[in-house]
Parts: structure tokens; sequence; C-alpha cells
């Protein structure tokens, strides 16, 4: 946690629940080893961040490649993941194949943990 916070100073926003429980979720479901190569894993990134985008949350790569590599994935997957969240939340449309990944409820169940 002190790393979040000594990479971001003053200029991160407190993470909420569910942006928290959404990439824990990821972290779960994904080869955090390889940055989630595997068409799947990339499909679930996409529409993880789709979701997100699309329930108002705020998605910038510096802060979400910091929170997944809190949660275990190297560096370098996690800038490269951080980095399709923000062009998605800048309003990339992405392919996502072989979906859907969650269910029609998982923003509430993120938000509830």
């Amino acid at each position: 946690m002190r790393e979040i916070v000594r990479r971001f100073g003053g200029n991160t926003r407190p993470l909420t629940i569910l942006l928290y429980n959404a990439l824990r979720d990821l972290s779960r479901h994904c080869n955090k080893s390889d940055g989630g190569t595997h068409p799947s894993d990339k499909n679930r990134i996409k529409e993880t961040f789709l979701r997100l985008h699309k329930a108002g949350v705020i998605l910038r790569k510096e802060e979400i490649g910091c929170w997944l590599e809190y949660l275990g994935w190297p560096r370098k997957h996690a800038e490269s993941v951080g980095k399709v969240a923000q062009e998605i939340g800048e309003g990339l449309k992405p392919v996502i194949n072989d979906g859907p990944y969650y269910d029609d409820n998982i923003i509430d169940y993120w938000m509830n943990g």
C-alpha cells in the first residue's frame, strides 16, 4: 500500500470497493504472470473495463496499473492492462469474443463485495 501512495502522492483517488473488487476478481481469473495474453484472458480484461466504464468508473492507466501490480501482476503486464483500461475509459469500443464472461449483475456483485 505504501508503494501506491509513494507512486501517486496525493494524486490518486481512494480505491472504491467497486474498482477493488473488479480488479481482485480479474486478478483471480487471469494469468497474471503472462499479463493475460490468453485470448479468454484478453477478452475478460476488455469486458471488465468496459463494464466499469459503463458504470461510471474513471479508468486511468497509471492508477489501474499500480493497483494491479499491488495485486501481484508483474509491472510490465500491469502497465499494459492499465493502458487497455484507459483506452476503454476514453471511449474505445473493444471487440470481445466468446463472452460474456460475467453475469449481467456483476457490477452489483462487485459493489457489494
